[in-house]
């Protein structure tokens, strides 16, 4: 229903690609801000020691990916996707009987890398849809002052962003970038004008700063 809502706003009868951006909420509700659960949600006791019960996504991630499959199959959707999925929210499609999504959107940057999790895109034909590229907007985009990054920049006489992204590129992965003028986007189009070496991917592939994690949250290992 939500899609047909949106190709009616859009004016379109076909939508490149529908995904679903979280595999649920965590416990302290961050993703839903105060909204009740959706029915679909199922409940199970609060481990010991804990007073909230806890909410299983399980049954609404299946329900709403099999709804989009069949919008595609439909032809109302040109690929299905998820966005921010662990690696048991995938088998769940797996035991499900549900296909591989088209398209994963997750993470990518220098401070946080899934290797397994890319390893298995590649395996199973999905698109990896990166975003926080330069280490997360939230952060102030630290990674653009990685001395690494820097120098690799000078020497191909490009920006650091771009280093950064055409990393991204070279792993495989689509990337989500940002645009603040018409010069911004001329310049992330220029990523393509140059390759980084084996060995300056070999740098930024085993790239570790004092705190590797995640930059955006929630962890989605905490979604049940």
């Amino acid at each position: 229903q939500e899609l047909h809502r949106v190709t009616r706003a859009m004016g379109v009868k076909r939508i490149d690609i529908a995904a679903l951006h979280w595999p649920g909420d965590i416990p302290s509700g961050k993703l839903l801000h105060g909204k009740p659960l959706p029915s679909c949600v199922d409940a199970i006791d609060a481990p010991d020691g804990e007073s909230v019960v806890r909410a299983v996504w399980q049954r609404c991630r299946l329900e709403s990916y099999a709804a989009l499959l069949d919008e595609a199959r439909e032809g109302r959707v040109c690929a299905v996707g998820v966005s921010n999925f662990a690696h048991e929210h995938l088998d769940d499609l797996v035991r499900a009987g549900l296909r591989s999504p088209d398209v994963h959107q997750m993470e990518l940057n220098l401070n946080w890398h899934d290797d397994d999790m890319l390893a298995r895109a590649a395996r199973d034909g999905t698109v990896v849809q990166a975003y926080g590229c330069l280490g997360g907007k939230p952060a102030g985009a630290p990674l653009l002052q990685d001395i690494g990054a820097m120098k690799i920049a000078a020497r191909h006489g490009s920006t650091t962003a771009q280093v950064l992204m055409r990393w991204a590129v070279q792993l495989g992965a689509a990337i989500i970038t940002g645009g603040s003028s018409p010069e911004h986007q001329v310049d992330n189009f220029r990523i393509f004008d140059f390759e980084l070496s084996a060995t300056e991917m070999d740098y930024l592939n085993t790239y570790r700063p004092a705190s590797f994690r995640r930059m955006y949250g929630p962890y989605p290992e905490e979604i049940l």
